[in-house]
């Protein structure tokens, strides 16, 4: 035990240094209850203006910050400077604005007695303090012949403990997965759901099968499903893919779509190739058919799966579809089109009443859905207007010297002579007119221009997978990542930036921290901020994991208004 200084009774003074502006106008029981809900321990040291008295100075904790009130006002406060005869620090009183004045003070022993000054005034004061090892607490005199005598509690001011959460999951391979083949998700009348593709060019490959539009069949309509193996998570995010070949042909098995099903399918993701109706006569009317089946086919794939959740451990909040070329416009119709906005030549040729309507086809199902993003690769829309209903996050890749799908707007296969293209096809929007009416809608999409490629730019003449391709998928699976909640946001009031929150349902752990300013208040997902106006710096940090296991780091830097 040593004997107590004034340097040391100075640093008890921390609990009313704040006193002379306390209001006295105000009810008065604020800082009385807190002392008589706080029970002293029994380390607790009583010290007043005049007793100089012993205590243990390890009691004291001159480098951190308290909090607390002087009735019912609240102040935050630091001690600077400690000399053998005056201390002097700051203090910070709450007010309503979003920013704290720091206020300088100092307390001086002369003349036989303590003086507070700040804001050039002088005062001296008497005191009954509670020093105790988590508060000070107390009752203190400043003019004697009014009998002002302040209540006011303190505690040390702890900053919330900072996690930065990080996952590998929908970054990095996790899984090995496995392949259901062959699922079949309803049945429907065509020419074929499957074509593979090979070495020959289109037209060669149209004219060997003029014979086989003839008459309908009933097909069976399947998919692939991939599932990840071990995973603990119960619900996935699925991702739809729809493969290409001018809705005539291709097929759910192409390497193209089964690598992109097998890498998102590693990292956590439920993913499914689809076969649809395929084929046409060579009549305008025929090729619209052809496309309103395809719009109806994955419909139903998806309508089954979504009917089928449990069983293969899908998250139907998070539902993801892409597509290239053909498969590009069934992915782009399947997100945005609805009944009431399908292109004229629906009704003029009676498709809804007699194929039925885009999800009522194929199956018995009615389950629901809402896509939540769209990977387009050089696909295009016949109405660039169903955009805006829907308002769905779109990504989309497109060769700029596409000449089978319209880059900007236009006609399909525009290489073909004497007009052809005009003949066979309506006028179509593609990636750069999709992505030019996004922005004005200003919803989340990326454009990725592939400059000088045509159509289908991501596999050489050979057919083989060149760099394109791996360009393409990591920037899907960035986009996508961000859809699933990478991207969630710190939301503030720019005017007043004192509350700020994660609006985001499906947070389940979430860490917070400051620099330059006080967390006053959490509650959930929201956190109330004093910003120091003596800083120079300003940030507020939220770390978080969703319930799919999605982390998440924003950082945002304040300004002083």
């Amino acid at each position: 035990m040593k004997q107590l200084s004034f340097r040391h009774i100075a640093t008890l003074l921390l609990g009313f240094v704040l006193l002379l502006f306390a209001s006295c106008n105000r009810n008065k029981d604020g800082a009385s209850k807190k002392i008589e809900e706080n029970k002293p321990s029994s380390e607790a040291v009583t010290v007043t203006h005049r007793d100089p008295i012993q205590v243990p100075l390890q009691m004291f904790d001159t480098a951190c910050y308290y909090f607390g009130m002087v009735e019912d006002n609240y102040y935050y406060f630091k001690i600077n400077k400690l000399e053998d005869n005056s201390i002097t620090g700051h203090y910070y009183p709450v007010e309503e604005s979003a920013w704290l004045e720091a206020v300088p003070f100092s307390i001086v022993y002369e003349n036989k007695g303590y003086h507070f000054r700040a804001k050039g005034t002088d005062n001296e004061i008497r005191f009954n303090l509670v020093l105790d090892t988590s508060s000070i607490s107390g009752k203190v005199a400043i003019n004697f012949a009014s009998l002002n005598i302040q209540s006011f509690f303190f505690e040390p001011y702890t900053e919330l403990a900072f996690t930065e959460y990080s996952s590998k999951r929908f970054k990095e391979d996790m899984f090995q997965y496995e392949v259901l083949n062959n699922v079949v998700y309803g049945q429907g009348k065509g020419y074929w759901a499957s074509y593979p593709m090979n070495d020959s060019k289109y037209l060669k490959m149209l004219t060997q099968t003029i014979g086989k539009t003839a008459s309908y069949k009933n097909l069976d309509l399947d998919m692939d499903i991939y599932l990840p193996e071990g995973d603990t998570l119960a619900l996935h995010p699925l991702i739809v893919f729809i493969h290409g070949g001018a809705f005539y042909f291709g097929d759910k098995g192409a390497q193209t779509m089964s690598q992109w099903c097998g890498h998102f399918a590693k990292m956590g993701y439920v993913t499914a190739s689809i076969n649809y109706r395929m084929g046409f006569q060579f009549t305008k009317a025929s090729i619209q058919k052809c496309g309103y089946m395809a719009i109806q086919d994955a419909h139903a794939a998806i309508r089954y799966l979504v009917a089928n959740a449990d069983k293969y451990g899908i998250d139907t909040s998070a539902i993801f579809v892409a597509g290239t070329s053909a498969g590009a416009i069934t992915a782009l119709n399947v997100a945005y089109l609805t009944n009431n906005t399908c292109p004229p030549f629906v009704k003029k040729h009676h498709l809804d009443s007699k194929l039925g309507t885009i999800d009522r086809a194929d199956n018995n199902l009615t389950n629901t859905f809402k896509i939540k993003a769209v990977a387009n690769m050089w696909g295009a829309l016949y109405d660039l207007s169903v955009l805006k209903d829907k308002r769905i996050p779109v990504i989309s890749f497109h060769g700029t010297a596409d000449n089978i799908v319209p880059y900007d707007e236009g006609f399909p296969f525009s290489s073909l002579k004497s007009d052809i293209g005009e003949m066979l096809f309506d006028k179509m929007y593609g990636s750069k007119a999709i992505h030019e009416y996004m922005d004005k809608l200003r919803v989340h999409n990326d454009f990725y221009p592939i400059e000088g490629k045509g159509h289908s730019p991501y596999t050489d003449s050979d057919g083989s997978i060149n760099s394109t391709y791996y360009f393409i998928q990591n920037k899907m699976q960035s986009f996508f990542l961000q859809e699933l909640g990478e991207n969630t946001t710190i939301a503030y009031d720019r005017q007043n930036p004192s509350v700020f929150s994660i609006d985001n349902p499906n947070v389940k752990s979430l860490s917070w921290k400051v620099e330059g300013g006080f967390i006053t208040d959490r509650h959930e997902q929201t956190i109330s901020v004093r910003w120091r106006d003596d800083k120079s710096k300003h940030s507020v940090t939220a770390s978080g994991m969703l319930n799919n296991g999605v982390s998440f780091y924003k950082k945002l830097h304040i300004k002083h208004s």
